[in-house]
């Protein structure tokens, strides 16, 4: 016996992609081929990028980064967070 549960499921699963599932809540397109733009990093080299990605980080007020830049910034990150849930940043402070 199947319950009301696995049919939503299967329904769910079963749709095919349509166009309509790659617009976002603003109407624009989340895949595709969009025309790319060049930005200047803060470390010197040129970024080639989605136009529209340079557009919303210039919005949101945040840097264009390279992808050297970027994967850095994150490996920080990533490590701070590390340390923070370790436990190793609330020593050191102490």
């Amino acid at each position: 016996m199947t319950s009301g549960i696995d049919k939503a499921r299967t329904g769910f699963i079963s749709q095919p992609l349509s166009s309509s599932n790659c617009f976002s809540a603003r109407g624009e397109v989340m895949f595709g081929i969009y025309p790319k733009s060049k930005a200047l990093c803060s470390c010197g080299e040129i970024a080639e990028m989605d136009s529209a990605v340079v557009r919303l980080k210039r919005r949101l007020g945040k840097d264009i980064e390279c992808r050297s830049c970027r994967n850095e910034r994150i490996a920080k990150e990533l490590e701070a967070l590390e340390l923070h849930f370790s436990g190793q940043d609330e020593e050191e402070g102490s």
